[in-house]
């Protein structure tokens, strides 16, 4: 088993003949993404609503991007998943035999989001198909409920089933299977929600050429205090972990530079104020030639836990989907995954 770092014996994962992970102190994660495909058609595919002269039926061609997780540390269960949905779905009017055809989207299936704010306003005909307005209040009066709660079992059924099967809570003295490492390679994403960015501005790179850039407002809600997430980005044995042993050089000190993900993000630290505030010079490897963007993240401790905002000006105007996308695929949801700081069984 991996060796995450010296110090603090708990976040040693260390070799034993018998292959115990006692407690289920270490950390233990398993992909769930076929799991959760084959759920998602079985729950959603064939679906049928029906109410006075209107027959909603799902076809069998759902569309499931995204990912899913489920892990067990300290003896602790989480599950995660964040899914873009697109469904096909016909209508028919019993009354005159007409059926229509359309289309169904939710960018924003998570267990972030409660299920009155999946989206799923995106529900609409087929171009050239018969246009029934009643029918389209039915299916977003009657078949959306029902949508919601089918993706709603599926939240339940991937913690209550496949997590508590494949992360088994165990003792010292009965084994655990071993665990399955996900390997997550940084690429080109569709964004899932609106971007809150001001409008763009022309900033000059060092070479002298200019180039398009916009501001990126993000916030994230933890749960744990100020002090423990503000850790997870100064420790490096915490950062090690999230990044999945994809830091290659980290120096949080000031003028200290670091390099994550095989170098697809480089920068350095500006200022570093206890609990409270990072700023760094933040910038992704395809970006134009030395062209660092400024991030700037401020912690707040709430009721609900600690509140980060994330202010970076000088994102390419062209890269600003992917960099808010790229924040929450490789930074908050494995740190909220690797120490427990999200949704829990």
């Amino acid at each position: 088993m991996a060796k995450w770092g010296e110090g603090d014996p708990r976040w040693i994962v260390e070799e034993r003949a018998d292959s115990h992970n006692v407690n289920n102190w270490h950390w233990k994660e398993v992909d769930a993404n076929k799991w959760s495909e084959k759920k998602l058609k079985e729950l959603l595919e064939g679906m049928v609503v029906e109410d006075g002269p209107y027959q909603f039926e799902m076809q069998k061609d759902l569309k499931v991007n995204g990912e899913s997780m489920a892990s067990n540390r300290k003896n602790k269960l989480i599950a995660y998943w964040d899914y873009t949905l697109e469904a096909k779905f016909k209508l028919k009017h019993k009354g005159n035999e007409v059926e229509s055809k359309g289309t169904i989207k939710c960018p924003n299936f998570s267990q972030e989001n409660d299920p009155d704010e999946w989206d799923l306003t995106s529900t609409k005909y087929d171009k050239d198909e018969h246009y029934d307005a009643e029918g389209l209040k039915f299916i977003k009066a009657k078949a959306h409920p029902v949508l919601r709660d089918k993706m709603e079992e599926y939240g339940k059924l991937l913690r209550s089933d496949f997590a508590a099967s494949v992360c088994q809570v165990t003792t010292a003295n009965s084994p655990a299977k071993s665990a399955q490492s996900i390997t997550t390679n940084m690429k080109k994403v569709e964004l899932n929600k609106p971007v809150e960015a001001k409008k763009s501005t022309t900033t000059k790179t060092s070479s002298g050429s200019q180039i398009k850039t916009k501001k990126l407002l993000l916030k994230e809600t933890f749960m744990c205090t100020v002090a423990e997430v503000y850790n997870v980005f100064i420790d490096k044995q915490r950062v090690n972990a999230w990044t999945r042993g994809a830091m290659q050089s980290y120096n949080p000190d000031k003028n200290g530079e670091f390099v994550l993900f095989g170098g697809v993000v480089t920068g350095t630290f500006v200022e570093l104020e206890q609990d409270k505030k990072i700023v760094m010079k933040w910038r992704l490897r395809h970006w134009p030639a030395a062209h660092f963007s400024t991030a700037s993240m401020a912690f707040e401790q709430t009721d609900k836990g600690a509140k980060m905002t994330l202010e970076q000006s000088g994102v390419p105007e062209s890269d600003i989907e992917r960099t808010k996308q790229g924040w929450k695929e490789f930074y908050w949801n494995p740190i909220k995954f690797t120490f427990g700081f999200g949704i829990t069984v």
